[in-house]
């Protein structure tokens, strides 16, 4: 009678080289799919706005402090360079423009441009920019400054 040589039936611990090898594959290639699926452009777009809508706002801050602080007989004179100088505002893109009219019966008109056209003036009113209006190739805000000094 043959008897069958004795097997002993091996508990193995843990994942061999190969196995690992295809599920680090199979992990690679399902990630590649979903990043193919996600629209990169839109995710650089929303954050592009978003950057450009807060330096508006920044730059609104900027102006109502140097009115507040300053009490300027005109904002003719009103810049950027100017902002950066008395330290109302540090380090803005080279694409805005502030620029400023006399009081006219205690109102001022301040106007802020942004020279860009990467960024489409619906997604800015989107984020809070409801009084944006383009300008030629520009994109424009526009300050009302009441002197009550």
């Amino acid at each position: 009678m043959l008897t069958k040589p004795f097997v002993s039936l091996k508990f193995r611990l843990g994942f061999t080289i190969v196995e690992l090898l295809i599920a680090i594959m199979i992990i690679s290639l399902l990630m590649t799919v979903a990043l193919t699926l996600i629209p990169s452009t839109k995710i650089y777009e929303n954050t592009r706005t978003s950057k450009i809508a807060q330096q508006f706002k920044n730059l609104e801050k900027a102006v109502q402090n140097h009115v507040n602080f300053e009490k300027p007989d005109s904002l003719t004179s009103l810049s950027i360079y100017l902002l950066e100088e008395k330290e109302y505002i540090s380090a803005v893109p080279k694409t805005f423009f502030v620029s400023g009219t006399n009081f006219v019966n205690g109102v001022s008109s301040v106007f802020i441009d942004y020279a860009g056209n990467d960024v489409p003036i619906e997604k800015l009113r989107e984020y809070g920019l409801s009084e944006a209006t383009t300008v030629g190739n520009n994109i424009r805000v526009e300050l009302r400054i009441h002197k009550s000094w």
